[in-house]
C-alpha cells in the first residue's frame, strides 16, 4: 500500500530494481523527514517489513516500526549506513538496532547499488496497530539538511523472511507460488551428473 510523506517531497520516475521508472526520490524538507503508513495488525504475530533503498546524498536510512498508541511499549528501529555495507551479499552487520519488540534485521544487495533492507519482528500480545516508517537519516538525529535517497517496493508480510515484491494498493494480496522452470534435456545425458537445486 501507499506510504505517505512527512517533512519531505517525493518524485516518481527513478529507475527501480525491477528495471522500470517507478522508484521514488525522497527529499527532506525539514528535520524529522520520513515516509509512513499505519495499519491494523494481529497480536503476537511475526511480520517482516522490507524496502529497497539506494543512496543519494543521504547515506543513512532507518526503518521504524511502532504502535502509534503506545510507541514506548511496542517499537523497534533499525538503521543502516549505505556507505558501510557488508562485503557479502546478505547479513546484519553494520546495522544499529534499538527495540522493545523481538526483532532482527537483514541486508540484501542488488544490482545498480540498490539494497533491500528488512526488519523481522513479533507484535506484542496486546498490540493491534502498526506504524511503518522509512526515515531519512538516523531516527534519533534532528539535524536537517536537504538530503535525499531513493526508495522502492516497501512491503509488509507475515513470516520471518522476505519474498519477491508484490505491488498493492489498499488491500492485502495473496501470494502465488514463485517457481522456476527449464528444459534440462539439452544439458543431460547418461555421462553427466544429475543437477540438484535447493531453495526456500
Amino acid at each position: 500500500s501507499d506510504l505517505f510523506p512527512s517533512h519531505d517531497t517525493r518524485t516518481l520516475g527513478e529507475l527501480s530494481p525491477a528495471g522500470d521508472l517507478n522508484a521514488i526520490k525522497l527529499v527532506a524538507t525539514s528535520s524529522g523527514s520520513f515516509i509512513t503508513q499505519s495499519i491494523t495488525c494481529v497480536p503476537a504475530t511475526t511480520y517482516t517489513f522490507s524496502v529497497f533503498v539506494k543512496k543519494g546524498t543521504q547515506n543513512y536510512v532507518t526503518l521504524l516500526v511502532e504502535d502509534p498508541t503506545q510507541p514506548t511499549t511496542y517499537g523497534t528501529w533499525v538503521g543502516v549506513n549505505l556507505d558501510n555495507l557488508p562485503t557479502n551479499s546478505t547479513g546484519a552487520v553494520n546495522v544499529d538496532v534499538v527495540s522493545t519488540l523481538q526483532s532482527t534485521a537483514k541486508i540484501e544487495q542488488y544490482q545498480n547499488n540498490w539494497v533491500r533492507f528488512s526488519i523481522t519482528f513479533t507484535t506484542g500480545d496486546n498490540q493491534s496497530n502498526l506504524s511503518l516508517k522509512v526515515w531519512n537519516g538516523a531516527y534519533s538525529g534532528n539535524n536537517y539538511s536537504p538530503t535525499y535517497f531513493y526508495l522502492y517496493g516497501a512491503q509488509l508480510e507475515r513470516g520471518t523472511s522476505t519474498s519477491s515484491y508484490i505491488p498493492t494498493t489498499n488491500a492485502p494480496v495473496t501470494r502465488l507460488f514463485d517457481y522456476i522452470s527449464d528444459d534440462l534435456t539439452t544439458y543431460l545425458n547418461q555421462s553427466t551428473p544429475t543437477p540438484i537445486v535447493t531453495g526456500k
